[in-house]
């Protein structure tokens, strides 16, 4: 890092927010509609909902490398007791040789499916890529946001 400078990774990222915000200004890009225009009050609750169900399952699955199940760690404690009646829910479905730390995530990945491909199939839209989740498209704008404030 330069003394006293900023980062030049983050002078980069100012940069191509900089350049992405006057691209917009000047009409090169069409800016995004915001995700409460683009979709029904209703897709995007459920689509909260079930990306927090994947996340917090997948959150399960990282604490999960690290400490035991039945660990007093609270974010632990909140996981297993969050995920477990879901964790039951699939059990019919969830392969026997799975290991049983594989389990939280491989019920993720049905979360993640249902997000990505039922989802939008369902609303008559095609599969509209990486990114174009509304819960996480929501939360990388904001950070884009917040990152834009300490660089410019």
């Amino acid at each position: 890092m330069p003394q006293g400078g900023t980062p030049r990774r983050l002078r980069y990222i100012g940069r191509m927010a900089d350049s992405t915000l006057r691209s917009f200004a000047t009409g090169w890009l069409i800016p995004p509609a915001p995700m409460y225009e683009a979709f029904p009050i209703w897709v995007l609750a459920a689509d909260y909902v079930l990306g927090a169900v994947m996340w917090t399952l997948i959150g399960r699955f990282g604490m999960g490398l690290f400490l035991p199940e039945d660990s007093s760690f609270f974010f632990m404690r909140f996981f297993v007791r969050a995920t477990n009646p879901l964790l039951r829910l699939f059990a019919p479905v969830t392969p026997g040789f799975l290991i049983q730390p594989l389990v939280p995530l491989f019920v993720a990945w049905f979360f993640f499916m249902i997000r990505f491909y039922l989802m939008p199939w369902l609303l008559g839209y095609s599969v509209m890529g990486m990114l174009s989740f509304p819960l996480e498209s929501e939360i990388a704008h904001s950070i884009a946001r917040v990152i834009g404030t300490f660089v410019n």
